[in-house]
């Protein structure tokens, strides 16, 4: 997960002064999306560099994201995203592009997606060198930039992209792309966090070592109100970095 930042910088006693000032608005998008994939079961690598002999990089991917089978918690969490399509009949890769505009790919997997694919595989480490071609060949000819895989019997792979974005827009070459938006993702993350049954909700919600932004965007999402109304609060803070005017209504749960 990301770093994590001094405590002493989670201060809101002013609208403006939030740690979601302290990042960009890219990097607010790619926090949200490495935190909502990690929600779902998946080990992730934020910035991932694809590393060059000489040290160089060819490109990165902005979250590289693993899930094996069967992936739980012992946490309720009130199911997963149907907008992510979670399978738990085979192992899920997902290259991350993230945008605060609209859906797109960073412009070095479309000129080179052979050698970048190949060397994403090759660092995963399941596939013998045999096998990468096809996989890769898979991925680059799919109009939806998705591949599935059977490999040896029960073995099943997926190995896609997807664009976590602001708005589904796109280029006429990524209209079949698998995109999630930012408030479907908001959304989720709301539902998610209310998923404490009304007998459990005098427990605290214990998530200290969360990353300083997730726990400021937690606090907005569990904020009375109606959902829409929340979600916009939560995409202006993702936005510009500042909480909107504080709510007079106490927060649904309490935070340890």
């Amino acid at each position: 997960m990301s770093a994590e930042l001094p405590v002493a910088s989670m201060s809101t006693a002013s609208h403006g002064s939030t740690v979601g000032m302290l990042y960009n608005a890219g990097r607010r998008i790619e926090v949200l999306t490495t935190w909502y994939l990690r929600f779902h079961g998946y080990l992730t690598a934020p910035h991932f560099v694809l590393q060059k002999p000489d040290g160089s990089q060819y490109t990165d991917a902005d979250i590289l994201g693993v899930r094996f089978p069967h992936s739980r918690e012992a946490v309720v969490t009130g199911g997963p995203d149907p907008n992510l399509d979670i399978r738990d009949d085979l192992l899920d890769v997902v290259i991350a592009e993230c945008s605060s505009k609209g859906a797109k790919l960073n412009p070095q997997w479309l000129d080179n997606p052979v050698q970048h694919l190949t060397y994403v595989l090759r660092y995963i480490g399941i596939w013998s060198e045999a096998e990468l071609p096809e996989i890769v060949d898979g991925v680059h000819r799919s109009p939806q930039r998705s591949y599935e895989w059977m490999g040896s019997p029960a073995n099943r792979y997926r190995v896609r992209f997807i664009c976590f974005s602001k708005s589904s827009n796109s280029q006429p070459n990524l209209r079949a792309l698998k995109k999630i938006q930012l408030a479907e993702m908001l959304r989720y993350l709301s539902g998610r966090f209310m998923c404490f049954s009304t007998e459990t909700q005098r427990v605290r919600s214990q998530h200290s070592q969360w990353d300083p932004f997730i726990r400021e965007l937690y606090r907005l999402l569990m904020t009375p109100g109606r959902e829409e109304d929340v979600v916009t609060n939560a995409l202006a803070y993702i936005r510009t970095g500042a909480i909107p005017p504080p709510n007079s209504s106490p927060h649904r749960l309490t935070e340890r």
